[in-house]
C-alpha cells in the first residue's frame, strides 16, 4: 500500500527563490500540473491523461494566453497576444484544420477553413486595404478579392478550367468581365484610361468583336460565323481628313 501512494502522488511546492508556486497531481503518469511564477509573469495548467494533453498558459511578460486541447493529434489552440495584438483559433483534426486569425498589428484577419484540401480562406488586410475571400474545393475555386490600394476588384469563379472573372480597377480605370466555359470564351472590357471598350464572344471559333476606341477614334465590329464575316470600321481621324 505505501508503495502504490507514492506513484500516485500529490505535490505543492512554493520556490521564493524562483518566485514559483506549483501544484502536481500525478496518478500513475495522467498528470495535471498548475504552475504559478510570478518572476516570469507566467501561469500554467497542465492536464496530461496520457499523451491527451490540456494547457493553459496565461504570461503577463509577453502579454500573450494559449489554451492548447491536443487530443492525440487532433489539437485546438486559442491564442492571444497583445503583444503582437493577434489572436489566433486553430481548430486542427487530424488535418481538417480551421484557423482564425486577428492581427492588429499588420491589420490582418484570417479565416481558413480547410478540410483535406477544400480551403475556404476570408482574409482582411487593412494596412494593404485588401480583402479575399477564396473558396477551393478541389482545384473548383472562387475568388473576391478588394484591394482599395490599387482600387482593383476581382471575382474569379473557376469551376475545372470553366473560369469567369469580373475585375473592376479603378486605378488603371479597367474593367473586365471574362466568361470561359472549356475555350468558349466571352470577354467584356472597358478601359478609361486609353478609352477603349471592347466586347468579344468566342464560341468555338464563331467569334464575335465589338472594339470601340475614342483615343484613335476607331469603330470595329467584326462578326464571323464559320468564314462568313461581317466587319464594320470607321475610323473618324480618317472621315475628317477626307471632309476637308
Amino acid at each position: 500500500m505505501p508503495h502504490s501512494n507514492i506513484t500516485k502522488s500529490t505535490s505543492i511546492v512554493i520556490n521564493s527563490s524562483t518566485k514559483s508556486t506549483s501544484i502536481v497531481i500525478n496518478s500513475s503518469t495522467k498528470s495535471t500540473s498548475i504552475v504559478i511564477n510570478s518572476s516570469t509573469k507566467s501561469t500554467s495548467i497542465v492536464i496530461n491523461s496520457s499523451t491527451k494533453s490540456t494547457s493553459i498558459v496565461i504570461n503577463s511578460s509577453t502579454k500573450s494566453t494559449s489554451i492548447v486541447i491536443n487530443s492525440s493529434t487532433k489539437s485546438t489552440s486559442i491564442v492571444i497576444n497583445s503583444s503582437t495584438k493577434s489572436t489566433s483559433i486553430v481548430i486542427n483534426s487530424s488535418t481538417k484544420s480551421t484557423s482564425i486569425v486577428i492581427n492588429s498589428s499588420t491589420k490582418s484577419t484570417s479565416i481558413v477553413i480547410n478540410s483535406s484540401t477544400k480551403s475556404t480562406s476570408i482574409v482582411i488586410n487593412s494596412s494593404t486595404k485588401s480583402t479575399s475571400i477564396v473558396i477551393n474545393s478541389s482545384t473548383k475555386s472562387t475568388s473576391i478579392v478588394i484591394n482599395s490600394s490599387t482600387k482593383s476588384t476581382s471575382i474569379v469563379i473557376n469551376s475545372s478550367t470553366k473560369s469567369t472573372s469580373i475585375v473592376i480597377n479603378s486605378s488603371t480605370k479597367s474593367t473586365s468581365i471574362v466568361i470561359n466555359s472549356s475555350t468558349k470564351s466571352t470577354s467584356i472590357v472597358i478601359n478609361s484610361s486609353t478609352k477603349s471598350t471592347s466586347i468579344v464572344i468566342n464560341s468555338s471559333t464563331k467569334s464575335t468583336s465589338i472594339v470601340i476606341n475614342s483615343s484613335t477614334k476607331s469603330t470595329s465590329i467584326v462578326i464571323n460565323s464559320s468564314t462568313k464575316s461581317t466587319s464594320i470600321v470607321i475610323n473618324m481621324t480618317l472621315k475628317m481628313s477626307s471632309r476637308y
